[in-house]
């Protein structure tokens, strides 16, 4: 089993001076492993138009160009935007 280690809070402080540490195992940081999958992933048409306010057919225009590249397809969507 792996872990992960956390400072908690900069403000608290055991007796002797020493800042806690809080071990976290793997498991449960699953929430940070979906965040970052999510970011290789390409982006679904209806939720990136509504994002940048823009037409359905637009951002399938978009997505289709940029495939999974996210910051050009955010890039692009800017300068359709305005």
């Amino acid at each position: 089993m792996s872990f992960r280690f956390a400072l908690t809070s900069i403000n608290r402080t055991e007796p002797d001076g020493n800042v806690p540490i809080v071990v976290i195992p793997e498991n449960q940081m699953s929430a940070t492993k979906q965040n970052t999958a999510s970011a290789d992933q390409p982006y679904q048409p209806i939720p990136f138009a509504k994002k940048h306010r823009i037409s359905l057919e637009d951002a399938k225009a978009i997505l289709e160009k940029h495939g999974a590249d996210r910051k050009s397809a955010d890039k692009e969507a800017r300068r359709v935007a305005v």
